[in-house]
């Protein structure tokens, strides 16, 4: 990506780089530099998915951050990756 220090923070795993490059814009990736590091999100196949590493170590039915997390995800997601890759792209 464009930014080493979001090289360095994260591992970005795409099969066609454009599609990476759509979705990590500037702001994307500022984003998530300053998001708590324990989520890891990914996206596939018109899903998003948001993970927290220590889920597990609380409450297993604690939802409400893990809907808040991908809520703030998406918001996130470039208008221009939605028109290239959301529903209906393919």
């Amino acid at each position: 990506m464009e930014l080493g220090e979001f090289n360095r923070a994260f591992h970005v795993y795409a099969r066609d780089p454009y599609v990476a490059t759509a979705f990590l814009d500037q702001r994307m990736m500022a984003w998530l530099l300053e998001f708590d590091p324990q989520w890891d999100f990914e996206i596939a196949d018109g899903w998003a998915m948001c993970i927290r590493e220590h889920l597990r170590a609380r409450d297993p039915y604690e939802l409400e951050p893990v809907l808040d997390a991908l809520m703030a995800f998406t918001e996130r997601i470039p208008p221009a990756a939605l028109s290239l890759f959301g529903p209906g792209s393919a």
